[in-house]
């Protein structure tokens, strides 16, 4: 792979513009089609956001990374530590202006989220909790930012909460499998132990789990006002989804990084469930 599709890591900013496509669609459903324009302009937004916060993380992470990652693009040497940070920089600043130019709301978001992504690399990655409270948050905020460009949140909300406490969950996950790695972080499981860390996640999780079946108990009882219903296919696939979570759950201490894994599947197919309630 070419150093800079590796210093930005295409799939996973692919997988950001997905996430704005079927944040944009469990908006507004089909009428979706009206947004097209401003949506593929929204998508592009993220894209170049998550490559910058890639090459960003990638400039913070350039010493411990000629241990732990020494075939990535700065610590190989086939690219400038400057340079990356330069790309970074410009990528998030780019995103930024771009953002004014759909609304307010979507100009709002991509500030935040630029502010969040300094915080992270030059504050709170190190710090455990926090940090994974802020990937928590920025994953969640796709989804409310694929809603601002149809200008429809109600029904965004309950994807965005959920996906929260799924991410929160799984990042505790990941920080119990790296524990023995991670020996200059401050992570949730150094701190109050691998057991007691595990039960948080498994916390996190059920919470979810819990969200999960509301959009559809609210929309079938009327106790929230969508812009359009969602259906029992919804519900199917979002049970599916839960059953995925709790297997996870069952395999945190086992083997976290399977509950990781299945975490990670759970949550595709929770938007799965989100998308297929949201078309029909």
């Amino acid at each position: 792979m070419h150093p800079y599709l590796k210093l930005i890591r295409p799939i996973n900013c692919f997988m950001g513009c997905l996430g704005v496509f079927i944040g944009a669609v469990v908006g507004v459903g089909l009428s979706v089609t009206r947004y097209l324009q401003d949506i593929t302009l929204e998508m592009f937004i993220v894209f170049i956001f998550m490559a910058g916060a890639n090459s960003l993380n990638d400039y913070y992470d350039r010493k411990t990374d000629k241990i732990n990652h020494p075939d990535r693009p700065i610590p190989s040497g086939k690219i400038k530590p400057g340079t990356a940070l330069h790309f970074g920089v410009g990528a998030l600043g780019l995103s930024v202006i771009l953002g004014y130019f759909i609304n307010f709301t979507s100009f709002f978001i991509v500030c935040n989220a630029t502010l969040l992504i300094f915080l992270y690399e030059l504050e709170y990655k190190n710090k455990g909790l926090i940090g994974n409270l802020i990937i928590s948050v920025l994953v969640a905020l796709i989804f409310i930012y694929g809603g601002a460009v149809v200008l429809s949140y109600k029904l965004n909300i309950f994807l965005a909460v959920m996906a929260f406490f799924a991410t929160l969950g799984r990042e505790i996950v990941k920080d119990i499998q790296d524990i023995k790695g991670d020996v200059d972080r401050f992570t949730l499981p150094k701190k109050i132990g691998v057991p007691q860390a595990g039960f948080i996640a498994a916390v996190m999780v059920i919470i979810a789990i819990c969200i999960s079946p509301l959009p559809f108990f609210s929309s079938a009882f009327s106790l929230l006002n969508f812009d359009h219903a969602v259906g029992y296919q919804y519900l199917i696939f979002v049970l599916i989804a839960d059953l995925v979570f709790i297997n996870s759950i069952a395999t945190i201490k086992i083997n976290p990084g399977e509950a990781s894994r299945l975490l990670k599947i759970g949550m595709a197919v929770a938007l799965i469930a989100f998308l297929i309630g949201a078309i029909f």
